[in-house]
C-alpha cells in the first residue's frame, strides 16, 4: 500500500464512531489541573446554569483563596467532579475548541496520526483527552 493510501485508510479509521469523547476521569487529574479546571468551569455560563439548577452555588474567583469561603468551593467541586454530563460538555465544548486554536497541539495531533481535516472530530477529542499535551 502506498503511503498516501495508508494515510487515507488511517484517516477513515480515525473517523469511525468509537463513541463520544469524554473528559478525562477526575481522579486521574493532578490537584493543580483539577483546580485550574474548576476555576475555568466557574466562569462558563453553561456550567453556572447547570449548577444553579442543582441548587449549587458557584464560587467566585476569589473564593479559591479565601479560607472562610472554601466550603463553597468544596461543595461546587464535589458536584462538578461527579457530574459527568457537565464535565463532558466543558471538555468537548470549551477545552477541545480552545485546543484547536493552539498550533502546538494541532502539530502534535498531526504527528500522532490525526490528520488536519480530522482535528475537529471525535477522534481528535479522544486523542486530546488522553494526551500529555492537554492543559486546562
Amino acid at each position: 500500500i502506498k503511503k498516501a493510501d495508508q494515510m487515507k485508510l488511517d484517516s477513515l479509521e480515525n473517523r469511525e464512531d468509537k463513541g463520544d469523547p469524554v473528559a478525562p476521569a477526575w481522579g486521574d487529574l493532578s490537584a493543580a489541573t483539577q483546580k485550574d479546571e474548576l476555576r475555568l468551569a466557574c466562569l462558563l455560563p453553561d456550567v453556572v446554569g447547570s449548577a444553579l439548577e442543582q441548587m449549587i452555588q458557584t464560587p467566585e474567583p476569589e473564593d479559591f483563596e479565601t479560607p472562610e469561603r472554601l466550603q463553597r468551593v468544596e461543595a461546587f467541586e464535589k458536584w462538578y467532579s461527579t457530574d459527568a454530563d457537565v464535565r463532558n460538555r466543558f471538555f468537548t465544548e470549551f477545552e477541545c475548541k480552545r485546543a484547536h486554536e493552539d498550533q502546538d497541539v494541532l502539530d502534535t495531533a498531526e504527528s500522532d496520526g490525526i490528520p488536519g481535516l480530522d482535528q475537529c472530530s471525535n477522534a481528535f477529542k479522544r486523542w486530546y483527552g488522553a494526551s500529555p499535551i492537554r492543559s486546562v
